[in-house]
This record gives structure tokens, sequence and C-alpha cells, in this order.
């Protein structure tokens, strides 16, 4: 049995009855007490279920509402989704930011307590090297995704470094493309 096929018949176990003792969910899922131990302890410190010793009921009960996330990953598969939100963090600006952070919290607390020196790591040992790369405002880049997204036309004062002109312009923006570290917009 899997460590996920363990962790939602604990969870079936604890919504289902009152309060259930350690001999019973070592019974119902086969396995030893320090492997039942590993598993509640799991539950209440990385997935965040509220699991408690009930003296008078003498078993573990839930202490509030609970229900073990939908996607479980390897650990190798955590490391593998926090290299991509490194990769995609280093394509600055990015407007996913405020979108990936409850993820990049969720997969640091999946990974543990030494997830900062996973951190660390990774930035040591993977370098992105940026050669050409124009810095881009954050909130422009923001500007421009929502009409991008929106299907908005937008109005640009535009610069010719050619023609050392200014000029307006107003365009229909098609799509964003990432191209040698620089974003571009097709209009």
């Amino acid at each position: 049995m899997s460590q996920t096929e363990r962790l939602q018949q604990i969870q079936r176990l604890l919504t289902t009855h009152r309060a259930v003792s350690l001999a019973t969910i070592m019974d119902r899922l086969s396995i030893s007490k320090a492997t039942a131990k590993r598993e509640l302890a799991y539950m209440r410190d990385r997935l965040q279920a509220p699991i408690v010793w009930d003296r008078e009921l003498r078993g573990y009960r839930l202490e509030g509402p609970f229900s073990l996330p939908a996607v479980y990953l390897t650990s190798a598969e955590i490391h593998a989704l926090l290299v991509l939100d490194h990769l995609v963090a280093r394509m600055q600006p990015s407007f996913l930011d405020e979108h990936l952070d409850p993820l990049r919290n969720l997969l640091h607390r999946l990974l543990g307590k030494n997830s900062g020196d996973d951190d660390q790591a990774l930035a040591e040992r993977i370098r992105i090297l940026q050669l050409a790369s124009r810095p881009v405002s954050s909130q422009h880049f923001q500007t421009v995704c929502r009409a991008v997204l929106a299907r908005e036309r937008l109005r640009l004062t535009y610069y010719s470094r050619s023609r050392d002109r200014v000029t307006e312009r107003v365009v229909s923006p098609q799509r964003l493309v990432h191209y040698r570290d620089n974003w571009y917009l097709d209009a």
C-alpha cells in the first residue's frame, strides 16, 4: 500500500468516526505502530491536518474540517516544480509571480523544514544567464498582459532609436513573445 493510500484511509477513518485509536489504524491499514505514528505526524505537520489526541475518547480525532490535497507529488517532482519556478522567476517581469507565490509556499511546506536550504542549493547549482535582456517596468508589463488577454487595444508612446523620435500609436495586441531574454509584443 502506498503512502497516498494510507493517508486517504486514515483521513476516511478520522472523518467517519468520533475518535480512532492507534490500534484501529494499525489493524485497518496493516501497518506497524511506528508507521501509523509517522503517517499521523506527516498529516499533522506537513499537511496541516487538525489531528488531536482525545484523552476521554482514547483516540485521535479531527478538530475541524480537513481534506487531503488533490495533488500528490514525490520529492523529485516537487524539486522539478521548484526548478521550473526558478526559471520562470528569471523571466522578469513576470505576471505569474502573485499567482505562483501560494504554490511556491505549498511546495516548501511539503518538502519540510530544510526547504530553505534547497532554495540556496538550487540557486547555486542552476545558473540562468540573461545576456542581452532589457529591463521592463512590471507595471507596464502587467498592463500589456491584461490587454493581450482581454484583446483590448493599447495606446503606446513609441521611441525610435534610429530616428530619435517619439510617436503615439494605437495597436491591437496579438501575443507576447519571450525571445532571447526579452519580451516582445506582436501587434
